[in-house]
């Protein structure tokens, strides 16, 4: 036979080589699109790499600073990759540039975009670079279409410029001392007020009081204005409102000062008011408890009457005051003049009994007279009496040296005997007047005393005139008073509630305005709050998430395809206020200060990969691919991701997301580390158990060997994972059944009873496998599809 098809290729030279031309051409047509085919099947469709050349900016008011990125993809290369970008301010969800483009393997895509910080204010501004790159099928490429994306954060940090903080620190100490002033007018106001009621009177009535309380509360008005331009740190349109301030301050403290003066002159009068009110109360009491004569005592009836119903009243009648005052004054300075002028009689009588008769009779020397306070009628009166008693005595007991004499019983003696004794008394007033001490009684002594000239006079030696004076003076002897007691008569002098006041201190106000530090601002998706720090308090619903891919079905896939399978699920979490951070892994950098991502407020959610690895040389790192580990080592790089998404963002915890495979890779982790850094897990498709049948025995051929030797149910790794209690955080566990395998329902890799996890609330979503290369289990992210997988991931990252 071998023989003969020689012979023929001999014969036939020409026809051999047209076969075997023919063969080679159908080879490497259709062979490579079965190898490309195959590529596709194993996932190796396209593969983005993205870099920023910064990932965190600072600026100052004013400055900018270039932006560039540049992005590669991986691809079959018979394949033409379209890509479409878009560069936004996540901060204002604002598309600040978006276009579509073609890129070929090893031909690199760059943009550069000037970014400026903004013109007021503290804070970070977020922007975000996002790349989807699908390869287009043609004949000769077989691809799904489906994107591949990437995306990168690029933080701004913007701060004051040096003046401007100057320019800041000048204004706090004005508005301190502006506000201090402030709160002191306004506390002297509200004194005033306290008071207004009590003194109001004529002389208030031109005050401008109206006009430095809408002064006061104009003031306090524009001061809160510019507490917005003061958060917002427009420091310089702040200085221009500030110049009207001034001026309205000084306005109201002029304003201020003249009431205060005029409230001053209120106060005094008001006080000698109350004084007047005292004084009257004092001389009617004063009258009211002596026995007086009958006119007088009409009359104290008649002011107590007057005064009783004006002190009824809620305010001081400054008119009726003065009205009464005057009855009241001039009641009392009768009684103190009658009483004066009773006891001065009597004392310049008894004066000339000691002088003429040297009977010295004790009674109040001039200067007491002068100081008198007390003023009692009956007192005086009875004082006169008790002297015309004593002088009546005396005569009596002059009777015989009287008889002895044999006075002339003449007019003419008589009346010698009368004038002598009138010129002594005058002689004492005289006296009196000469050395009367200024005091408070000299003005009333002076009207009673009156001041006169001696008449001439001489008496004949033969007599002895004592008893002929004596027996003259108990002649001179005037009536006692005629006095009425009306004591306990008079209506109860009524109380006068009014007291004398003073102008009170500045009552303690507080403005309530309040020019605080400014706090930077940090935005996204259009909303702001004050960005957080270190000392934040932690907010679980600002914990981030983060995704975490299942098992690589090629050995010979690049690690990189596997951070692609939640882009759906982050882009849907991400329109309810979730911030797509793209991706993470071992190598991820750390060129950001610690905490940055942490103060974007909003959560943020990354895919991770664990399929790499790092390695440090003198000079740079190493980053290996490195797909070929056990699980255990695995859950060591999570630990890694974890400490750098902790370190970007300063959140104490994370949420987990894992997919098959991953989600041991997590579980083994929280074993090894505990659940310090964790708050939730969420397992979609997880072979808790571990695979079996046909799945377990085709893992290996096409998957690296130490995974599938983890993954195989009963594995000592699964034995070790499966052993003690489950760990005490939030486990969400999503099932997926309907498919049937080998071994019985399950997902079409896992198996139902392998993906259940005592413990854990477990979730059973029900669907098909379509075919196998797209399996239920796979189809589980996709939430278009299986949207009730969304709802519990939802739910377990709402606490």
């Amino acid at each position: 036979m071998k023989k003969k098809l020689k012979e023929f290729l001999v014969k036939n030279k020409k026809i051999a080589w047209t076969i075997l031309i023919i063969i080679f051409l159908l080879l490497l047509v259709f062979g490579a699109k079965i190898i490309l085919f195959l590529n596709l099947v194993l996932g190796n469709d396209i593969l983005i790499k993205l870099h920023a050349d910064q990932e965190w900016v600072s600026l100052t008011h004013g400055q900018e600073t270039e932006l560039s990125v540049e992005a590669s993809v991986t691809t079959n290369p018979f394949c033409r990759a379209t890509c479409s970008y878009t560069f936004e301010d996540i901060s204002t969800s604002e598309t600040i540039d978006n276009d579509t483009f073609t890129i070929r393997p090893g031909v690199p895509f760059r943009q550069a975009y000037t970014i400026a910080a903004p013109a007021l204010g503290t804070g970070t501004t977020i922007y975000r670079f996002s790349l989807a790159c699908a390869s287009t099928k043609t004949i000769w490429c077989h691809t799904r279409e489906e994107p591949t994306t990437r995306n990168t954060l690029v933080l701004v940090s913007y701060d004051l410029t040096e003046d401007e903080k100057q320019l800041k620190y000048d204004l706090q100490q004005e508005l301190s001392a502006l506000l201090q002033q402030l709160e002191e007018l306004q506390g002297a106001y509200a004194s005033f007020e306290t008071i207004l009621p009590i003194i109001s009177t004529p002389l208030l009535s031109n005050i401008s009081l109206l006009e430095l309380n809408y002064s006061l509360t104009t003031l306090h008005t524009e001061l809160l204005q510019l507490v917005p331009f003061w958060q917002e740190q427009d420091y310089y349109h702040f200085t221009d409102s500030l110049e009207g301030i001034r001026q309205s301050f000084s306005r109201a403290e002029q304003q201020l000062f003249d009431l205060n003066q005029t409230i001053t002159k209120a106060i005094q009068d008001y006080n000698a008011q109350v004084e007047t009110v005292d004084q009257i109360r004092f001389q009617l009491q004063s009258l009211a408890s002596q026995v007086l004569n009958e006119s007088m005592h009409e009359e104290v009836n008649a002011t107590i009457m007057f005064f009783n119903e004006w002190a009824s009243a809620d305010s001081i009648n400054s008119t009726l005051l003065t009205e009464l005052s005057g009855r009241s004054s001039a009641l009392y300075r009768a009684l103190q003049r009658e009483t004066l002028h009773q006891e001065l009689v009597s004392d310049l009588t008894a004066e000339i009994l000691c002088r003429q008769a040297q009977v010295c009779i004790p009674h109040p020397v001039l200067e007491q007279r002068v100081q008198q306070q007390d003023f009692t009628l009956a007192a005086a009166c009875d004082y006169q009496a008790e002297l015309g008693n004593t002088i009546k005595t005396i005569n009596t007991s002059l009777a015989p040296a009287f008889q002895d004499q044999s006075y002339p019983n003449t007019t003419s003696f008589w009346n010698e005997v009368s004038l002598f004794v009138k010129n002594a008394r005058q002689q004492v007033i005289n006296e009196y007047i000469q050395y009367l001490p200024d005091g408070n009684n000299t003005n009333l002594i002076l009207e009673i005393l009156e001041q006169g000239p001696f008449q001439n006079l001489t008496l004949s030696s033969q007599y002895n005139y004592t008893p002929a004076f004596i027996s003259d003076l108990s002649r001179q002897i005037p009536l006692r008073c005629e006095l009425l007691n009306q004591t306990g008569a008079y209506d109860a002098i009524k109380p006068f509630n009014h007291t004398a006041i003073t102008l009170p201190s500045p009552a303690l106000f507080i403005s309530g305005i309040s020019f605080a530090e400014p706090e930077a601002q940090c935005c996204a998706f259009g909303k702001c709050t004050s960005c957080r720090t270190a000392e934040s308090t932690p907010d679980p619903s600002l914990y981030p998430v983060i995704f975490l891919h299942g098992h690589a079905v090629s050995k010979e896939t690049s690690a990189e395809y596997s951070l692609e399978g939640f882009n759906q699920l982050q882009q849907q979490l991400e329109a309810v206020g979730y911030l797509n951070a793209g991706a993470i892994t071992a190598y991820t950098s750390r060129d950001v200060p610690e905490g940055a991502w942490g103060s974007i407020p909003a959560p943020l959610t990354v895919r991770a990969s664990y399929y790499f690895d790092i390695f440090e040389d003198p000079e740079n790192y190493i980053i290996v691919p490195a797909k070929s580990e056990n699980i255990d080592t695995y859950a060591i790089r999570i630990k890694d991701m974890i400490a750098t998404l902790q370190y970007k963002t300063g959140q104490p915890k994370v949420n987990i997301i894992a997919f098959s495979m991953g989600g041991l890779v997590a579980r083994r982790y929280i074993q090894l580390f505990g659940t310090e850094q964790v708050a939730t897990l969420v397992l979609i498709g997880t072979p808790n158990h571990g695979v079996s049948g046909e799945v377990a025995t085709l893992c290996d051929v096409v998957g690296e060997s130490r995974e599938c030797q983890d993954l195989t149910a009963n594995s000592t790794f699964l034995k070790k994972l499966n052993r003690g209690t489950i760990p005490n955080i939030p486990i969400y566990n999503i099932i997926g059944t309907g498919c049937m395998m080998d071994q019985g329902r399950g997902d079409g890799a896992v198996l139902e009873e392998s993906a259940y996890l005592a413990g854990a609330q477990n979730f059973i979503v029900n669907g098909t496998c379509l075919s196998a290369v797209k399996p239920l289990h796979l189809e589980l992210r996709d939430i278009n599809k299986y949207p009730e997988v969304y709802e519990i991931i939802k739910e377990a990252l709402n606490g």
